[in-house]
């Protein structure tokens, strides 16, 4: 019978020297290849996270502007950008083929017309964040300080011709110390309810709820007093910016309740000289109402100032950055800035403003400022 030959020794180098031809030569290729792929993967994904950065910037300009006219780095997390619409969850990083964190910072700044600097790479930003709702506040393991503003909820105003209800009292603390990586409770106080509280055979405003950023606690808004002449009593309620007094008929006064020192101010006194209604404003957290004296008609008075910290935050919060201005009285439509109700209206929420007669407060809100670094 005829053997079968196998192969030679000398064919077996050959085929293995070809073959090492073969991988010297084809594989850096296809190495090279591969690289450029990912290296364009990773290009597109850039270049679509700062196109919905930029989006996301013009969309939001008002917060984006007001930040960058007080810090060079002001940064958007990536979370942001899904909450928008723009991302879809997960993203994916195609240079390592895993989920990138929501929280991953993104620097930006305007710098002309529609025109935006997108750092994804800076090492130091602002971030700012506005609590309406209770919860809590996870400090970054490398802050160790915030700046906070704690607004509590407004009064509420009185009824049957009332007074305005007083605004939440409003606490701002800088370089508050924080440790790093702790939690904090977080409350945020409710408006008071308007005409809810008896007084004789009327009901004055209910007063606000406190806020709370851990130990710092700004107390509600007094409620201001029922009107008409059935009531027991026409003082308005203290708090951390008083209630409104109401007054009605020949020789009746009232008295503005009080403010707590260094949150807000006191309500409005009022006094009639004939047979009308007088309601005084509730104190706003940046000055007292004026008070509401004689006079023949059924004019209220108007509510105390708020402050502004749009130059501090954004003015995407509050009444254009305005908080915690006290409810006007009994038929008054102007209003300060700053949340606190018109005659008949409610306060603005998570401004802390006042009730106008009748209405309910604003709930209160917190706002956190903070610098974080990669």
């Amino acid at each position: 019978m005829k053997k079968n030959k196998g192969f030679t020794l000398v064919e077996m180098l050959g085929v293995a020297i070809i073959l090492g031809l073969l991988i010297v030569l084809v594989v850096p290729n296809l190495m090279s290849v591969y690289k450029r792929t990912q290296e364009k993967r990773h290009d597109l994904y850039i270049n679509r996270l700062r196109e919905a950065s930029i989006i996301y910037a013009e969309n939001n300009k008002d917060k984006i502007e007001g930040l960058n006219s007080l810090y060079n780095n002001v940064y958007i997390i990536l979370q942001d950008l899904i909450d928008a619409g723009l991302l879809k969850a997960p993203v994916i990083d195609p240079s390592t083929n895993e989920k990138v964190s929501p929280q991953t910072s993104i620097g930006i700044k305007k710098v002309g017309a529609k025109e935006y600097e997108v750092d994804l790479f800076v090492t130091e930003f602002v971030r700012v964040v506005a609590f309406n709702s209770s919860g809590t506040f996870t400090v970054p393991v490398s802050v160790n300080k915030v700046d906070v503003l704690v607004v509590a909820g407004g009064g509420g105003g009185g009824g049957n011709g009332g007074a305005g209800g007083g605004a939440g009292g409003l606490v701002f603390e800088q370089s508050y110390p924080v440790s790093p990586g702790s939690t904090i409770d977080i409350v945020i106080g409710a408006g008071g309810l308007g005409s809810s509280v008896p007084n004789g055979t009327r009901f004055n405003g209910g007063n606000g709820g406190n806020s709370h950023f851990g130990t710092i606690i700004a107390n509600g808004g007094g409620g201001g007093s029922a009107g008409g002449s059935s009531v027991t009593t026409r003082n308005g309620a203290n708090g951390g910016s008083g209630g409104g007094g109401a007054a009605y008929g020949s020789g009746t006064s009232g008295l503005g309740g009080s403010g707590i020192t260094n949150q807000g101010f006191k309500g409005g006194d009022a006094s009639a000289t004939s047979s009308n209604f007088r309601s005084a404003g509730g104190g706003g957290a940046g000055g007292p109402a004026t008070n509401l004296i004689g006079g023949t008609t059924d004019i209220g008075g108007v509510g105390g100032v708020g402050l502004d910290f749009s130059h501090i935050f954004s003015i995407e919060f509050g009444d254009n950055g305005v908080f915690a201005s006290g409810g006007s009285g009994y038929l008054q439509p102007t209003v300060e800035s700053g949340g606190g109700g018109a005659s008949g209206n409610d306060g603005m929420a998570n401004t802390g403003g006042g009730g106008g007669n009748n209405g309910n407060g604003g709930s209160g809100i917190v706002i956190v400022k903070y610098i974080v670094t990669k």
